[in-house]
C-alpha cells in the first residue's frame, strides 16, 4: 500500500482534545481521510511540530512525523543574544519519506510543500478547503496577503504546485478550470452516519458554529437572536486570538449563549438539542457542519453559502439567497412548526447519507492516491 503523508499540522491539536483548541472543516476532513486510509491499509502518517502524544485508541493506526532535528534551547538563546538568525527549523514533511503527500488549502506553507514534492519528484495532492481557494486575487505577481496572512502569489502557486487537484463541489471544479486552467476531481466530504433523530423529537435551540472571524459574520447571528428575542441560540465560535471573540462576549444578546470552543467528539450533543443549524458566512467551500447536522437530522438555514444549491434542491432547509429578512423569517417558521424542522432534518440526513458517507468517499481517495503512486516519480511530481 502506499505511503501517504497528511501535511496537516492542526489535526494533531484537534485530537488532543485540549479545552480552547481551535479546529475547522479542514481538519476533520483531513482526519476522516487519513484514519479512513489507515483503516484500509494504507501507511499513513500527520505532520506536527511537537512530539505531544495523542491518544492511542484516538490516532489508531495513523503515525505523526516532526522535525528530526531543530534548534536547541541554548543555540536560541546564543541567536537572541547575537541577534543573528537562528538556523531554520526543518521541515516535518522531509522525515516522512512518504509516497505522496497530502494538504489542504491554496497556502504558503503548501507551496512549500509544492515546491519540496517537485524537487523530489514526490506526487502532491492539494484539496480546496473552501471556495476562496480559487480566489480571482491568487495570480502571479500579486504580493497582497489574504485574510489568513498568506501571499495570493504564493497560493496561486500551492494550485500549480499540485499534481492533481481535489475539490468539493461542481461549482469549485468549474471555477478551477475556468480560472486557473487546472482540472480538478471532485470528491464530497465524508462524513462518519449516525442515526438521524426519532421522529417524534426535536430541539429548540439554534445552532452557529464557526471560527471568530470577519468572514463567518457572527455579527449577523446576533442580529438574527435579536429580531427572534422568544428563541434561543447557542454560538460555538472558535476564538483565534484576533480579539472578536472577546468582542462577541461583551455585545451578545441576552438570548444567546456563546462558547469558545468544543472538541469534535462533543458536538453530537449539541446538534441533539438543536431546532436547526444557522450559517451567516459570506463564504464557504462545503461546510462539515452542514453534513454533521444533516447525520444528526438537523436542518441548515443559511444566509448565503449553499453549495451546488444543495440545502435548496434537497429542501434540507431554508437558503435564503443572500436576503436577511428572509432569514429571520426561516427561524420564525422553524420554531412555530416543528413539523417543517423534522421534515427538512430528515431529507438533509438523507441526503448526507447517500452522497457524503464516509467509506465510500475514502475508496473514492484510495483510488485517486493508487492512480498517482502509479506513475513514475517524474511524471507524478509534475502538475497536471
Amino acid at each position: 500500500m502506499p505511503r501517504v503523508c497528511f501535511v496537516t499540522p492542526g489535526v494533531l491539536p484537534m485530537l488532543r482534545g485540549r479545552e480552547g483548541t481551535v479546529y475547522g472543516g479542514s481538519e476533520l476532513r483531513a482526519w476522516r481521510f487519513a484514519r479512513g486510509l489507515a483503516d484500509l491499509g494504507f501507511d499513513v502518517s500527520i505532520t506536527g511540530f511537537d512530539d505531544e502524544a495523542v491518544p492511542a485508541d484516538v490516532l489508531g493506526p495513523v503515525s505523526i512525523v516532526g522535525p528530526s532535528r531543530a534548534p536547541s534551547w541554548s543555540t536560541r538563546l546564543r541567536s537572541r543574544i547575537s541577534g543573528k538568525s537562528q538556523p531554520a527549523q526543518e521541515t516535518p514533511w522531509q522525515n516522512a519519506d512518504a509516497d505522496v503527500y497530502v494538504a489542504f488549502g491554496a497556502a504558503e506553507y503548501n507551496a512549500d510543500l509544492g515546491e519540496w514534492c517537485r524537487a523530489k519528484r514526490r506526487p502532491f495532492l492539494l484539496f480546496a478547503g473552501s471556495d476562496a481557494d480559487f480566489s480571482e486575487d491568487y495570480r502571479p505577481g500579486n504580493s497582497a496577503r489574504n485574510i489568513w496572512g498568506s501571499r495570493c502569489d504564493r497560493c496561486y502557486d500551492s494550485i500549480q504546485l499540485a499534481s492533481k487537484l481535489v475539490v468539493q463541489s461542481r461549482t469549485q471544479e468549474r471555477v478551477a478550470g475556468d480560472r486557473f486552467g487546472r482540472d480538478a476531481i471532485v470528491i464530497a466530504n465524508p462524513v462518519v452516519m449516525a442515526t438521524a433523530r426519532s421522529v417524534d423529537v426535536i430541539g429548540d435551540a439554534f445552532l452557529w458554529i464557526g471560527k471568530a472571524v470577519d468572514n463567518k459574520r457572527p455579527e449577523l447571528a446576533f442580529a438574527v437572536a435579536e429580531a427572534c428575542p422568544d428563541q434561543f441560540f447557542v454560538m460555538i465560535a472558535n476564538d483565534v486570538g484576533n480579539g472578536l471573540f472577546e468582542k462577541l462576549t461583551n455585545e451578545k444578546p441576552p438570548n444567546v449563549e456563546l462558547i469558545a470552543s468544543v472538541p469534535p467528539t462533543q458536538l453530537d450533543q449539541y446538534f441533539s438539542r438543536a431546532r436547526a443549524l444557522l450559517c451567516t458566512s459570506d463564504f464557504e467551500g462545503f461546510p462539515n457542519t452542514f453534513l454533521d447536522a444533516g447525520r444528526s437530522g438537523v436542518p441548515v438555514i443559511t444566509l448565503r453559502v449553499d453549495p451546488d444549491g444543495v440545502i435548496a434542491r434537497e429542501r434540507g432547509g431554508f437558503s435564503a439567497q443572500g436576503d436577511f429578512n428572509e432569514l429571520v423569517q426561516a427561524v420564525k417558521r422553524f420554531a412555530a412548526e416543528s413539523e417543517v424542522a423534522i421534515d427538512a432534518g430528515k431529507r438533509l440526513h438523507d441526503y448526507v447519507k447517500r452522497e457524503h458517507e464516509a467509506s465510500a468517499r475514502v475508496m473514492e481517495l484510495a483510488e485517486v492516491l493508487r492512480d498517482l503512486t502509479a506513475l513514475p516519480r517524474v511524471e507524478a511530481g509534475a502538475t497536471g
